[in-house]
Order: C-alpha cells, then structure tokens, then sequence
C-alpha cells in the first residue's frame, strides 16, 4: 500500500516539477527578447518590471492555494456540483480581486518605484511595462484558481502542458510585437498579456468540455455565503503570505547594507535556494491533492498512507539537492557571475544553504498537507512564531555578518517547520474520523 502511494505522489509530482521549472521561463523569454532591442535600459526595464509585477500577483497566491484544498476534497467526495460552485464563486472572486488592483494601481505605483528605485534612465520604459501588464490582474488570478482546479483533481499533467502552452506563446508573441513590429517594451508587455489571455481562455475550455454534459453555466451560481467562507480561509493564508514576503525582504535588505559583494552572493544563494523550490513544491502540491481527496472520501488509512508518501519522496529529494549542490554549485556559482570574489563569498556560504534546505524542506511538505486539510489558521500561526523566531535570531546573533543573517533564517526555518509538524496530530484528528 505505502509502495502505491509511493508511485501515485511521485506520478502526481513530477508534471508540476517541471510546470514550476517553466514559471521562470515566462521572465527567462521576456529578458532573452529585451536583451535583443535597440537600449539595455528595455532590458533592465523588463527585469525589474518582471519581478514587481510577479510580487503584486503573488500576493494573491492565496487564491490557488485555498481553492485547491476546496477542490481536492470535494474531488474525494466525488462532488462534480460542489466542484464547480467552487470553481464559480472563486472566479468571482479572482475577477473582483483583479479588478481591485486595477482600480488601486494609482496607489500602487509610487510604493512600487519608491521600492525598485530605478535609475531615472529606465523608468519611463519600466512605467510603461507595468502600466500594461497591470490590466491582466483578473486574468492571472483567475488562472490561479484554474490551476487549483486542475491540481485539486490530481490533472497535473494538464497544468504542465497549460504552463508549457503559455511559455512558448509568450516567446513568440515578445518576438513577433517587440522586434519584427519594433514595439519594444510595449510589445514585450502586450505579448505576455496576449500569452496569459491565451491560456486563460484555454483553461475554460478545457473546463466547460469536461463538463459540457452536465450543463455547466447553468451548474456556475454565485453564492455570498461560499465567497465568505472563502475569504475566511484565504485571509489567514494572505498573511501568511506577507510575513513571509516580510523575512526575504529584510533579509535582502540587510545583505545589501553590508555591501554589493555580500549582497550579491545571497542573491546567488537564493537562485539556487528557489531552484530547489520548484522541486520541493511539485511534491507539495501531491500532497494538497493526496490529503484532500483522502478527507474527501474519509479514508484515513490512504491519509495517513499518503502522509508517509509525502514525507519519504520530500526527505529523498532533499538530499538529492543537497548532494547535487555538493558537487555542482561551485562550478554552477563560478558560471552565474563573472566576479569572482562574489563567486567566491556564495561558495564560502554553501554550507549554510545545506542547513536552510535541511530545515525548510519539511515546512513545504506540510504546508501541502495543511492545505488539503484546510487548516488555513495553523499554517498562520506557524509563520507567526516563524517570523518571531527570525527577529529574535536577528536579536541574538546580530546582523553584522551575513553569516549572522543566515543563521537567524535557519532559526525561522526550523521553528516554521517545528510547529507545523506539532500541529499535525491535532489537525488529522479533526479532518478525519
């Protein structure tokens, strides 16, 4: 039984390891078009409008995550009209949240400049790019809760190809606006809109063809006590969300203040740290789905069968990215840069990269599994205590140092990880009886 569970969390895992390795890919085709237009100010332009954008969207990360823990278990309950009043009310949801940025975007700006600070050389083209991506708020974030739905169903497959589709109609939609029309930063802008348009319309497609029988749109009613319900679980995991934006923050922030060769290599420290990300997630959601579908249809046994799957394929692919960095991040490191003491301080570090993965592997295992029992509240007040525990490091063992600063962060790795697993047995005992 636990060799089944075994295979089925691995076949879940590994299309959403490689749809997570293609997210990066979005800013890789956007920063490969820039680096091709007649000014590096597009291409610095793209790379920090990227990431500013990525932050304002992540922020409703939210979205995903709740609705695919509502998904999963109403997918174990075999619930097709459950399924899609969530689907429905959560792409309400999405939709007013999106229009909600759009409408604040005026307030948004300057925060968002005052934090790039951009050099006043790139900032009519940056301002350009957000400007335009900003209106695809309501569609990114109903993709979010698309994507719930296809991973809340165990399609993982289908999210691959989905993110895999919007990659490679993004490459040629930059290509064709921004060079061959030479709309530069406006066509690299309308070409992502385009590419996240297309796959937004692709999903519900996709969606309405499953369950074109079942007379969906007549199926899709808004309901004000679900979308309650739903903000009552989103709103913890929105916090949570922003406390941990919070601890990367300042911890960017601190390394900078020791200076640009420190600050360098953490940024280099966390590539690879982010890296290791996507993999570690893939067996995260497998566990969103595996849980929730177990409380679903109340089988404590594939639970408790799918807990041991998670743990074990987590625990396995953390050492295989330690012993992966062991032998190839200096090498790896010595590429990513052409300064070598900047190359030389991230291999100094490595050790201490080993101890974050060792303390934060557990932490993303969990947090799957807290979503598929929809234990919004714990995964909260763990990144409480974790966030508590990263500014009592700070206290303790200063910030002078980097190496002070990564310490501090392998307390708060250790510590969010430490009380999600606490409060495992007291969640399992209420979602299954």
């Amino acid at each position: 039984m636990l060799r089944q569970a075994l295979i089925r969390h691995c076949s879940l895992a590994w299309p959403l390891i490689l749809a997570n390795a293609a997210t990066p890919l979005l800013g890789l085709a956007d920063t490969a078009i820039a680096g091709h237009l007649s000014s590096p100010a597009h291409l610095a332009a793209v790379v920090v409008g990227a990431e500013l954008i990525t932050l304002i969207f992540w922020s409703c990360g939210f979205l995903r995550m709740g609705t695919t823990g509502l998904i999963a278990q109403a997918s174990g309950r075999e619930d097709t009209a459950e399924i899609l009043s969530i689907l429905s009310n959560a792409l309400a949801l999405a939709v007013v949240l999106g229009c909600l940025l759009v409408g604040l975007w005026w307030l948004i700006e300057p925060t968002l400049l005052e934090l790039a600070n951009p050099d006043p050389g790139i900032q009519a083209q940056l301002l350009d790019y957000l400007r335009i991506r900003i209106w695809t708020a309501p569609i990114v974030l109903a993709t979010y809760v698309c994507s719930a739905y296809f991973i809340g169903q165990g399609m993982t497959r289908v999210t691959l190809a989905l993110a895999l589709g919007v990659n490679i109609v993004n490459l040629c939609a930059n290509y064709v606006l921004a060079i061959q029309l030479e709309l530069e930063i406006q066509g690299i802008a309308f070409g992502t809109v385009f590419a996240e348009c297309g796959g937004l319309l692709v999903a519900l497609g996709l969606i309405s063809h499953r369950h074109w029988r079942r007379q969906i749109w007549l199926q899709l009613r808004l309901s004000g006590a679900k979308i309650r319900h739903m903000l009552t679980l989103n709103l913890p995991l929105f916090l949570r969300t922003l406390m941990l934006k919070a601890v990367f923050v300042m911890l960017t922030l601190y390394a900078a203040s020791l200076g640009a060769t420190d600050a360098a290599a953490l940024g280099l420290l966390l590539i690879l740290l982010s890296t290791a990300a996507y993999a570690l997630d893939g067996f995260a959601f497998a566990s969103e789905i595996e849980t929730g579908q177990s409380v679903g249809r109340q089988e404590s046994e594939r639970l408790h069968k799918s807990l041991w799957a998670g743990a074990i394929t987590t625990g396995c692919a953390t050492v295989v990215l330690i012993v992966s960095y062991y032998f190839g991040a200096e090498a790896l490191l010595s590429q990513l840069t052409l300064h070598a003491l900047v190359a030389e301080r991230a291999i100094s570090l490595l050790p201490w990269l080993y101890g974050i993965l060792a303390v934060l592997a557990g932490s993303y295992w969990l947090d799957g599994v807290f979503i598929g029992l929809l234990r919004p509240m714990a995964m909260c007040a763990s990144m409480f205590l974790a966030s508590l525990a990263w500014l009592s490091g700070l206290w303790i063992f200063g910030t002078a140092h980097l190496e002070q600063l990564l310490a501090a962060f392998i307390l708060f790795g250790s510590v969010r990880t430490l009380s999600l697993g606490l409060q495992l047995p007291h969640a399992l005992g209420q979602s299954v009886h």
